[in-house]
């Protein structure tokens, strides 16, 4: 059981909340009670990001949680997981293409070489390499937006609910936010990859920016990991809980999406006493490959999809 797990078994149990979901199909919370109750702060038992980040009885009974005011958050009965964005698989399907940069990346003393990037890093430089206008089709990308911010008011419905949330005074966070002639574009990023993501995380950017902008507001989900790219256009429909694939792209700046690696060759540095521990593993599980029997290959060269490797490795026989 998880800390969150049991700070709203704490709640639950101190509350009718889950009677008043099953009249009515939701109830409003405050931050203040959570933390008394629960005894944990309010922003760590509803940072419920992915599917797998929800507590258990969120995902025994297919609860979600929004927040409404500074503060305030109406739980609801949400059993199509609207609330949620889920891959599956969709991103192991993304061909992968290499982008050269229009740029030489190679000029900036700040670029990361041989490193893994954070999300701002990635971000800006798919930006200044021209990625990112070539994904949306749009040159004259300007960054206006980027951090944290208070919302104005605006509201969804739960149709199936007949229940009209109001929102206001919420914070939300835009990861980068690129402005045009014609579109602004709102950016969440991640390192790294995940099965699903809340909604919330772009639906609310988009919610505000709807009202106080006539452009078109387009919300793209963004991941770095192992050298990729993988940008995710998507477009809310008027109901809550609509939300479609426009575009998708996935891409590598300036490499292959492939590299040639000798076997034989990273054998034969490796010190044989350290084999049995670290050659069985070799950072295949990185993209989820578990290789025990690579310490009796004979060697040979194979192509594998670009990772990190924290090893002392070369590619070889090139």
């Amino acid at each position: 059981m998880t800390l969150n797990d049991e700070a709203w078994s704490k709640y639950f149990k101190a509350t009718p909340a889950l009677q008043e979901i099953k009249k009515k199909g939701y109830t409003y919370v405050t931050a203040n009670d959570l933390k008394e109750l629960g005894e944990r702060e309010a922003r760590l038992m509803t940072k419920l990001d992915t599917l797998n980040s929800r507590p258990r009885i969120f995902e025994e009974k297919a609860l979600t949680i929004f927040a409404v005011k500074n503060g305030e958050y109406i739980i609801f009965e949400d059993s199509g997981r609207k609330s949620y964005f889920e891959f599956g698989d969709q991103l192991e399907g993304i061909p992968v293409q290499r982008y050269d940069s229009r740029v030489d990346l190679r000029a900036f003393d700040s670029y990361p070489r041989g490193q893994s990037l954070n999300e701002a890093q990635a971000i800006s430089f798919a930006f200044i390499s021209s990625l990112l206008k070539t994904f949306t089709a749009d040159e004259n990308l300007r960054l206006t937006i980027r951090g944290r911010s208070y919302t104005g008011a605006f509201g969804f419905d739960l149709w199936e609910l007949r229940h009209h949330v109001s929102v206001s005074s919420v914070q939300i966070e835009v990861d980068a936010g690129y402005e045009s002639d014609d579109a602004i574009y709102l950016i969440e990023a991640k390192a790294g990859k995940n099965d699903s993501f809340h909604i919330r995380q772009l639906y609310y950017p988009y919610l505000e920016w709807s009202n106080r902008s006539r452009k078109n507001i387009v919300p793209i989900f963004f991941i770095y990991s192992n050298g990729k790219y993988y940008l995710t256009e998507f477009s809310f429909g008027k109901n809550f809980g609509d939300l479609e694939v426009v575009r998708k792209g996935c891409y590598t700046i300036n490499e292959s999406p492939k590299f040639t690696l000798s076997l034989s060759e990273f054998l034969r540095r490796v010190p044989e006493e350290e084999e049995p521990k670290e050659l069985s593993i070799f950072n295949f599980a990185l993209f989820g490959y578990n290789c025990p029997a690579v310490n009796a290959l004979p060697g040979g060269t194979i192509c594998l999809k670009r990772m990190f490797i924290n090893a002392n490795v070369q590619s070889a026989d090139s």
